[in-house]
This record gives C-alpha cells, structure tokens and sequence, in this order.
C-alpha cells in the first residue's frame, strides 16, 4: 500500500470534534463542579442575610468583580492550552490590573478608617480561616475542570494544572463571598488572593499527574 493510500485510510476513520466541544466540555465540568461546591457551602456555612442590601450588596460586588476577573483571565489563558502544541498565552499581565484596582480601594479604605478598625478591615474575623475554606471549596470545581481537560489534549500539564486551580479558586471565592461576612478590601486583598494562591498551587502541583492523558 502506497503512504498516501494508508494516510487517506487512516484519516478516513477519524470523526470530526465538533465545534465548540472544547469550550463545552469545559463549562460543563465547572458547571458540575460548582454545583456541588455551592450546596457543600450552603450547608456548612450558610448565605448572608440581606445580600442585596446596600450595606451587604456593594461589598459583595466588590469581592465578585475581583475574584470573577482573575477567574476569567485565567479561563482566557487555558482554553488555547488544552489544544496540543499550544504555548502558555502571554497575558499574564492582565492579572495586574484587577489586584491594583482592590489595592486602591482597600488604600482609600484604609484612608478614611479609624485607627480602631483597621486591624478589622484587613484582617477581620476570620483571616485564619478564609484562606483554607476557599482552597476547599475550590475542590470540586477542580474537579470538574480536570474531568474535562483530561478529554482534551493539552502538553504543559504544570501550567495547565496551575491555571485550572487559578479558575477554580476564583470561582470558589466568588461562591464563598455570599457566605463571608467580612467587608474590608484589605480582608478580600489578602484572605481570597491567598486562597485562589493556594488552589493554584495545588493545581501546579498535581497537574502533571492529574491531567495525563
């Protein structure tokens, strides 16, 4: 048989993806994964009351646009990645601007707060444990998010692994924001950014052996 012919015969046997799987494979195993996160959350830690309300609502926005924005610079960077012979995209700049933007309103809070409150406003209550309950919740979504990179075909299982944790802890903060009771930017600055930290790392960690395909 000709190398042509054997090409043609092979290729003959291959089912096209469809478009757009990538992509959907992806949503739905954070889609899956949150789900389960949120009702774990709900049951051990319960929603804020109010959440909508001034005192409650703009603090929760806060915390959501942050985490959001570092979720979704990291889901930008991954997408390209699960497809082989990709390199790590190059915006990892972007993540600069959502940090600088909370360390100016944690700055101005700061600014405008009495002396007696500033250790509440950048530690709060529960800085001991913020950290630790984000990296939790990240978990399933992690989970997820590797049941469907595993279905694709990505090479820099390290980068990929720490991006996934990236997105995973991003997810997870914003999800553990309707339970948190703490409101300070200087809380959210420190607490959240090391929980998403630490889900990232994790992810670095165990990339390479998790996302082997």
């Amino acid at each position: 048989m000709k190398s042509s012919d054997l090409i043609r015969s092979l290729a003959g046997e291959l089912t096209p993806v469809p478009p757009g799987k990538t992509r959907n494979d992806l949503l739905l195993g954070l889609s899956l994964g949150t789900l389960v996160s949120f009702a774990g959350m709900v049951a051990v830690y319960g929603v804020q009351p109010d959440l909508i309300s001034v005192a409650h609502g703009g603090p929760l926005a806060m915390k959501a646009c942050y985490t959001l924005s570092l979720a979704a610079i990291a889901g930008s960077m991954l997408m390209p990645m699960l497809r082989p012979g990709k390199l790590v995209p190059d915006r990892g700049t972007l993540f600069v601007f959502p940090v600088l933007l909370l360390v100016g309103v944690a700055v101005l809070q700061t600014a405008t707060t009495s002396d007696a409150d500033l250790v509440s406003l950048w530690l709060g209550s529960s800085w001991q444990r913020c950290p630790a309950r984000i990296a939790i919740l990240s978990v399933p979504i992690f989970a997820g998010a590797c049941w469907a990179i595993r279905r694709q075909a990505p090479l820099r299982l390290r980068a990929t692994g720490a991006l996934a944790g990236l997105l995973s802890g991003g997810i997870a903060a914003t999800m553990y924001a309707f339970a948190c009771k703490e409101n300070g930017a200087g809380f959210v600055l420190v607490g959240y950014t090391l929980g998403i930290a630490i889900s990232t790392a994790v992810g670095a960690m165990i990339g390479p052996r998790v996302l082997r395909w």
